[in-house]
């Protein structure tokens, strides 16, 4: 409504209709209440949470949230474009529709808890991309409570590790072949300290392997000083050396 000094303000109002003692109307009586800054005030409210859902989804992280059903009723870009969905094809789905068989079932087990306890922390899981190739992902989230306690939502944070885990089963596999090898084999740091040997490098220098481990190799090899060894130029040395080796 425009008040006396041209300003509009936000109001409530009711009325009742008013007729004469023979059924003619004669108009309306009525009453109003100022809400202009209650007004104002859910406006602000309302322009906050969509600033946050911006934030959200423009945040380069993978995010998603679910209600108490794990239904996903939030999800960011970047979940999106590294699993390779569009939003259309996430909101409102399972967070299990996106897992392995095997990974679907866990999740289910974990809800009632993580709704009891509010919280969790690298949790393992494989989910899907759309082309259907699995991925190994960390999980940790937390729930949003509203006034009275009761589960809102929760903040899902996701890493994959799929790279990281392939990386280190060829590890593994490297030291499997290196432990049951019969030549010496050494690992080392570029500042010459080693971290690795096999059971036939301690046979050969009659250490046992937990004495091996840390030390510097100009400690073992009178040919090293830690000077000189800080000096070579390994790019040429792995070039031309028929014993030395990069893995």
């Amino acid at each position: 409504m425009l008040r006396s000094d041209g300003q509009y303000r936000w109001m409530i109002s009711s009325a009742s209709p008013r007729f004469t003692s023979d059924d003619q109307f004669e108009g309306f009586i009525g009453s109003s209440v100022e809400i202009h800054n209650e007004r104002l005030l859910r406006e602000q409210a309302i322009n906050q949470q969509e600033r946050l859902e911006q934030f959200y989804e423009k945040t380069p992280v993978k995010m998603h949230s679910i209600d108490a059903e794990g239904t996903i009723i939030s999800v960011s870009d970047d979940w999106l474009s590294h699993f390779g969905y569009t939003r259309e094809e996430v909101i409102g789905r399972k967070r299990t529709d996106f897992m392995s068989p095997a990974s679907r079932q866990l999740a289910e087990e974990r809800l009632k808890t993580f709704l009891k306890e509010g919280s969790c922390e690298n949790l393992s899981y494989q989910f899907l991309t759309k082309s259907g190739e699995e991925r190994e992902v960390k999980l940790s989230a937390i729930a949003e409570k509203d006034i009275d306690g009761n589960f809102k939502k929760s903040i899902a944070v996701l890493e994959d590790v799929t790279d990281t885990k392939k990386s280190l089963r060829r590890l593994k596999q490297t030291q499997k072949v290196f432990d049951q090898s019969g030549e010496a084999i050494f690992w080392l740091t570029p500042e010459g300290r080693i971290i690795y040997v096999n059971e036939q490098a301690c046979r050969s220098l009659e250490y046992t392997c937990e004495e091996l481990l840390g030390k510097s190799i100009w400690e073992i090899d009178a040919k090293f000083s830690k000077q000189r060894w800080s000096e070579i130029d390994w790019a040429q040395e792995f070039q031309e050396s028929n014993f030395l080796r990069s893995v």
